[in-house]
């Protein structure tokens, strides 16, 4: 009998030893009989692409590494909690009118903006003023909710790196979900007490409608619309999943994938198709024509590739000196895109080698890579060019790539342990980065330091009033909010300026404008000095000058600066914020004259040293 070749069909059964005078040929073994059964074409609901993995198992999202995995992710990231409120909190989180009923909620929710940026975000805003009510002005809670966020993050990511057909080990699978939640691109949303709804949420959100889309069952396809509408009236940026959806049907990783059945492509995307088109029509409706979004390439066609390097420098190479909302000069760095561009170029080098086994999972995360960056390309105008906290779905791609090139180092055991090293070793320096950044939030002084020296556009935050029944003097910018309260409209300067505070913060600017130039007409309804009262009148010159500016109208915020500084000549913030504009026009030499002047009144501002050290750098 012939001797059975490795990789053939072995057979069932040992055929008789032949005759010795028996014919050569009677010598091969009699081939298999194949079953009736199998001669059955499938029925047409059962096609799948070819080369789909139809017949792997599924791997299962809760099991006994599941729990572990969100639990040291969460508890690595609870150790924050004892931070206080910083960057984006104080706007987010400021003292804002109590929401009561679900009226009040409804109209918070669906305001047109948020956090003073073109962005319809009615969920996140929901989640903020529940948040609001609960916590009543607690940071500890926020970051509570933070941790579990980035933990369902990891928990979410290792399902989708274990989807049949990315051929990634359970081991990297793991590594993969803790890469991602250690990144310095993760921790940027979970730092802020407000980033759980500002980035993270979003996030999780995405990733689970993913890991529900490639799974089967009309419960996981129902599951997924579901959430996609959900990701979607958290952040809009997050469209890009409804292609997600096409491109891994395309690719056969849905267990649900239709192949090459017209009728059930559109059974499967048309309720993804009606509700991104709902999202939209609904964000047109109420999204002013000024701030919906319009085409940027003419005014910068590099845009995009900067968007590009950007994302990939963030996620190869991240600064370890924290660089909020950057300008481009403040995050290009020549030595760190060589180390990009020679990684990259050893990926790819290495996904060829792998030949066929990294084809399909090569080509469905560069794809997802693409995707996931495009909504924050710059091919449409931003208010923020730059924020690495967006980038979470492309680095859930640069992981799922990485980890899937290491599973194909599976054998030898030696290439399986030099994989692991590698994983690990890049997982522990990104968690070293990590760290290091974490310095930036302990307090909002160090947070403004590093946020005003990644961009020189940035100026200092809002100043804070004080409550009616008490002059307004100079204080310090706020670290932690106070709980929600009501402000009355008693018709003086100060309930206005109040009332316009409350306004810029929650994104009504027109609004706040308003009430500022009200206050301007208005008296303050207490018995004090004459000098209160010129303090008072510049914090409403210099909240004006902030809300012009945030509106671009640069010009006119100047002349508000430099009326607060008629009024209050010692007014730290107003010199500063006053000389950031003025070195953003080319007036260096007058923009110095005011930091300098802003260190005399309060030598320990960060914000005018950080100044202060640029405008002297010939």
């Amino acid at each position: 009998m012939a001797k059975h070749r490795r990789g053939s069909r072995p057979p069932t059964a040992r055929a008789p030893a032949p005759a010795p005078d028996a014919p050569a040929a009677s010598l091969v073994d009699p081939p298999m009989p194949v079953p009736e059964a199998s001669f059955a074409a499938p029925p047409p609901h059962e096609s799948t692409p070819p080369d789909a993995p139809a017949h792997t198992p599924v791997a299962p999202l809760f099991d006994a590494y599941t729990f572990p995995l969100f639990a040291l992710v969460s508890a690595g990231y609870t150790l924050r909690a004892r931070n206080g409120f910083v960057a984006d909190d104080v706007t987010l989180l400021a003292p804002r009118e109590p929401v009561t009923t679900l009226r009040e909620l409804a109209a918070f929710a669906t305001h047109p903006t948020w956090n003073n940026l073109p962005a319809y975000r009615p969920m996140a805003r929901a989640l903020l003023a529940l948040e609001q009510s609960a916590f009543h002005g607690r940071p500890a809670p926020y970051h509570a909710v933070n941790a579990a966020l980035v933990g369902l993050i990891a928990v979410f990511a290792r399902g989708l790196f274990s989807t049949p057909g990315l051929d990634t080990r359970p081991a990297f699978a793991l590594a993969g979900a803790a890469l991602v939640a250690l990144h310095p691109i993760t921790a940027g949303g979970v730092f802020p007490a407000s980033g759980g709804v500002d980035a993270l949420a979003a996030a999780a959100v995405s990733l689970g409608a993913m890991v529900a889309w490639l799974r089967p069952g009309a419960a996981a396809h129902t599951a997924a619309v579901v959430a996609l509408a959900a990701a979607l009236l958290l952040d809009g940026q997050s469209i890009a999943l409804a292609f997600l959806f096409v491109w891994a049907d395309l690719c056969g990783l849905s267990r649900d994938a239709p192949g090459r059945s017209p009728d059930r492509w559109f059974a499967r995307h048309a309720p993804v198709a009606l509700t991104t088109l709902a999202w939209v029509a609904v964000r047109i409706g109420r999204v002013p024509p000024s701030a919906r979004p319009h085409l940027a390439l003419g005014a910068d066609p590099v845009g995009p590739l900067r968007s590009l390097l950007y994302a990939v420098q963030s996620i190869v190479a991240p600064a370890g000196r924290l660089a909020p909302d950057p300008a481009y000069a403040t995050w290009f760095s020549p030595t760190r895109t060589l180390a990009c561009a020679l990684v990259v170029t050893l990926a790819a080098s290495a996904v060829r080698r792998a030949g066929p086994a990294m084809a399909r999972p090569a080509r469905f995360w560069a794809v997802w890579f693409a995707l996931a960056v495009l909504p924050v390309a710059n091919v449409f105008a931003q208010p923020s060019r730059f924020v690495e906290h967006a980038l979470v779905l492309a680095l859930v791609a640069a992981a799922g790539l990485l980890c899937s090139l290491a599973s194909t180092q599976w054998e030898p055991p030696s290439r399986r342990y030099a994989a692991g090293a590698a994983v690990a070793v890049a997982a522990l320096a990104l968690g070293a980065v990590t760290l290091h950044r974490a310095t930036f939030y302990r307090t909002q002084e160090a947070w403004l330091e590093a946020w005003t020296a990644s961009n020189p556009a940035h100026t200092a935050p809002p100043e804070a009033p004080q409550p009616a029944a008490a002059p307004v003097v100079a204080a310090p910018v706020v670290a932690a909010p106070a709980p929600p309260r009501r402000v009355e409209d008693t018709g003086d300067a100060q309930s206005h300026l109040e009332r316009g505070v409350a306004a810029s913060n929650a994104g009504s600017v027109d609004e706040a404008i308003t009430h500022f130039r009200t206050a301007m007409t208005q008296e303050p309804r207490w018995n004090a000095p004459m000098a209160d009262h010129l303090r008072l009148r510049s914090r409403i010159h210099y909240n004006l000058a902030r809300a012009l500016n945030t509106q671009r109208r640069t010009d006119e915020a100047i002349r508000e600066y430099r009326a607060a500084l008629s009024d209050d000549e010692n007014y730290a913030y107003a010199h500063t914020n006053l000389a950031l504009l003025l070195e953003q026009k080319g007036n260096r030499a007058e923009a110095l004259e005011h930091i300098r002047a802003a260190l005399r009144a309060q030598p320990d501002l960060a914000i005018a040293r950080t100044a202060l050290g640029r405008l002297q750098t010939p």
